[in-house]
Formats: structure tokens, sequence, C-alpha cells
């Protein structure tokens, strides 16, 4: 499946802001090795102290605009979540999403602005850290936003 955001990343893609990986399978594998997964998604009910806040109260077909629009009134809980685990905003993380052809490369500070964009699209879409810890912004098709820290082995 083929997807560009109807074109609103584009001025972040060609700034260098936003960056394309095309290799996104080892990033889903280290999910899966650091969260419990359940039905091919992160099994939050078993995630020690995860976070959630519930976007869409009643799952529905939504416009992307809507959902967008919704997802904007938790940035500042999620730069708050995000507070507690990075080092710098300038970090990396890298963004997937499923039935997406290509991952993308952002800093910290990118996704607290762009991340209600890249998560009104795909089914679910996920974002962690290229480095370091490994923690998880999840926003599911059901409407739920999730966030927590992989327990260290």
């Amino acid at each position: 499946m083929s997807w560009d955001f109807d074109g609103q990343l584009d001025p972040s893609i060609e700034a260098g802001q936003l960056r394309r990986e095309l290799q996104t399978s080892a990033w889903y594998d280290a999910l899966e090795g650091a969260f419990p997964t359940g039905l091919n998604r992160i099994d939050w009910e078993k995630v020690r102290d995860c976070k959630e806040i519930l976007v869409l109260p009643t799952p529905r077909e939504i416009h992307a605009e809507e959902l967008e629009a919704l997802l904007c009134r938790h940035r500042t809980t999620v730069q708050s979540w995000l507070t507690d685990v990075v080092r710098s905003f300038d970090d990396e993380v890298i963004w997937l999403g499923d039935m997406t052809e290509y991952g993308l490369r952002l800093s910290v500070s990118e996704l607290i602005q762009q991340f209600a964009v890249l998560f009104s699209w795909a089914q679910h879409s996920y974002v962690m850290p290229t480095s370091g810890s490994i923690w998880c912004l999840n926003y599911t098709m059901e409407g739920c936003l999730y966030f927590g820290v992989a327990d260290t082995p």
C-alpha cells in the first residue's frame, strides 16, 4: 500500500527533517523482542507502568483530518512522556506504520510536531528510539495511544 500523507510531510522530507527508512523488518523485530506481543501487536496490558489515552472513545470510521485534530489535543501529554525517556529532543527515533512501504527517521522534536499527522494514516503506528533504551509510542486503529518502556533483561 502506498501513501503520502496527502503531501503534508513533503516539506519536512525535502528539508531532511524526515528521512525514509526502506528496511523496516528489523525494527519490527526489535519491538517484538522488547515487548510482550499478542495478535501481532504489543500487548499493552502486560507492559509494566504503560500509559494510555483513549483518543477515539468510540471506534468508528474517521477522516484523517478529524483524527489529526483529536490527536493534537494530546501533544503536551506526548511531550511529557517523551521528556521522561530521551536525553535530548535531538535524539533520533523511527516511525513505523502498518501496511506502509517505509518508515521515517526523525528527531524527537520533529516527532512532537508531526505525531498527529503520522498517527492519522496507518492502521497502527509505532515510534521507537534508534539507539539506547527501548520505549514505544503506539497509536492503534482502535483509537488508543499507548506509551511504555521495555523491561531491561
